[in-house]
């Protein structure tokens, strides 16, 4: 409820600075059908345009709406990577308890590309860990591969992230 706050209580635009740059180049890409140099963050605005295309939605609805839709990725995501570690329903829901207190800022409830593709790093760690099971690589190899690369493009402080997590699995998998 928390997150979908912006949208329940009628709010026209969510957020300051960033937010309104965001939908610069969204409308940038809806008007030229490309992204300039000066989009850093092609992935998330891209995506942005493509929900705007299928759902008729305006551009300010999509930038309310996108980030309580990551959240509950987030969350999601978050409860099935935890699942390959616990099987006890009671301590998973204990996890996911404490997975909320990072939902309860300001950023997550704004349209800021780097938050965005921070919540996808429980989605990218059960990938990388099903992709070690011998009889599910070919799954979740591809999976893996493309969110990796895409993550380049929403931000590259998680894909560098992405990318340490990566090393010290593999690492931790020699040991």
């Amino acid at each position: 409820i928390l997150v979908f706050l912006p949208i329940i209580r009628g709010y026209y635009i969510f957020g300051s600075g960033d937010v309104l740059t965001h939908i610069g180049y969204i409308n940038d890409i809806l008007i030229h059908r490309h992204f300039g140099s000066l989009n850093v963050y092609p992935i998330n605005h891209i995506f942005a345009t493509v929900i705007h295309y299928l759902s008729g939605l305006s551009i300010i609805s999509i930038t309310l709406l996108i980030p309580p839709l990551f959240s509950l990725f987030f969350l999601v995501s978050l409860y099935v990577f935890l699942k390959i570690f616990f099987k006890e329903k009671r301590i998973l829901f204990v996890f996911l308890i404490f997975a909320f207190i990072p939902l309860l800022g300001y950023y997550y409830t704004a349209f800021v590309p780097y938050v965005q593709s921070f919540l996808l790093l429980p989605f990218f760690l059960y990938l990388l860990i099903k992709n070690c099971e011998e009889n599910k690589r070919k799954k979740f190899y591809s999976l893996l591969l493309i969110i990796s690369i895409l993550t380049v493009f929403y931000h590259p402080l998680t894909a560098l992230i992405m990318v340490l997590i990566i090393i010290l699995f593999k690492y931790s998998i020699k040991i």
